[in-house]
């Protein structure tokens, strides 16, 4: 058995075998692996470290009369750092300005739902005088809030999966395959409910309080 795997796994698209370790005669090994629970970083660097010397003293002990061979060398390396080390500025540029026009499209939309409320003004008091609660009031706000920031998540959501299909296009080989999964939806269902709710429900019932407070 040469290993488990799950049917997603894709780690290493250029690979297309795996086969034992057979031989030493190799320049260089990635292997991968997963830490044991309870195992800091610095700590598995430590027994490799350890591993390493055992290995130099013992198998590989002659180097050249002036040192030209190093020796075995090891190095734990996260595996994000390993496949994003390169692209972590640029990853966190984009990201950066993606919450920038988040946000200044969220401002636009409070700006644009406070005005609609204010001029709602009269259809807010005549639903007081038939007798609508508060509650009620801002459970119609927060229907309203919702249904575009819903929407808006959707679009978002349809929108990002061909942005990255694209992005995955014309970015160079060494740049892992990004995909859209479960977390970055579940993500986006939670950025639209804080929208909702604060860049949509807001404005409204400040709009409320100044005209009955």
């Amino acid at each position: 058995v040469i290993g488990v795997l799950p049917p997603q796994f894709a780690f290493g698209n250029s690979i297309e075998i795996w086969t034992p370790i057979w031989h030493s005669n190799m320049g260089g090994l990635s292997m991968l692996a997963l830490l044991k629970p309870g195992v800091s970083l610095p700590a598995a660097q430590s027994a490799i470290d350890a591993s390493v010397r055992h290995l130099n003293e013992t198998v590989h002990p002659h180097r050249g009369p002036n040192g030209e061979d190093p020796g075995f060398r090891a190095s734990v390396i996260p595996l994000r750092e390993e496949l994003f080390g390169a692209f972590r500025s640029t990853t966190l540029l984009l990201l950066s300005a993606v919450a920038a026009v988040l946000l200044i499209a969220c401002t636009n939309v409070a700006n644009l739902l406070l005005v609609r409320a204010v001029a709602r003004e009269k259809e807010t008091a005549v639903r007081r005088a038939l007798g609508a609660t508060e509650g009620r009031l801002i459970q119609q706000w927060l229907t309203e809030a919702a249904l575009l920031a819903l929407a808006g998540g959707v679009l978002g959501s349809i929108a990002s999966i061909w942005g990255v299909r694209a992005l995955v296009a014309l970015s160079p080989a060494a740049l892992p395959k990004l995909t859209i999964d479960a977390r970055a939806l579940l993500f986006t269902l939670i950025i639209s409910i804080l929208v909702c709710i604060f860049f949509g429900l807001a404005p409204s019932v400040a709009s409320s309080k100044m005209t009955w407070g």
